[in-house]
């Protein structure tokens, strides 16, 4: 299912949760939780809104950290990834 979201208004957080409570995503697991959260945190950085936290890890490191999904086929990494996608700006 396609669902219109306005770009940069919601994040994968609150996308996520939006489209759990219209049973969309029946329950979710912890697995994508955890996924939706990195993503949501990648989603900050990317805007600017980064942590004093990722600031130091960044200085530390040289270099910013992206996202790797994995997991079995249907585990739901390609829904993930185009919710992260759509609600970029």
């Amino acid at each position: 299912d396609t669902v219109d979201v306005d770009p940069g208004s919601v994040g994968p957080h609150e996308e996520f949760e939006r489209r759990v409570r219209a049973g969309q995503i029946i329950g979710g697991d912890c697995q994508q939780a955890r996924a939706v959260s990195a993503l949501q945190t990648l989603r900050d950085r990317l805007l600017g809104e980064a942590t004093a936290e990722y600031v130091k890890e960044a200085g530390q490191h040289g270099h910013r950290r992206g996202v790797y999904l994995h997991g079995g086929v249907g585990r739901g990494k390609t829904m993930l990834m185009d919710m992260f996608y759509t609600t970029l700006p």
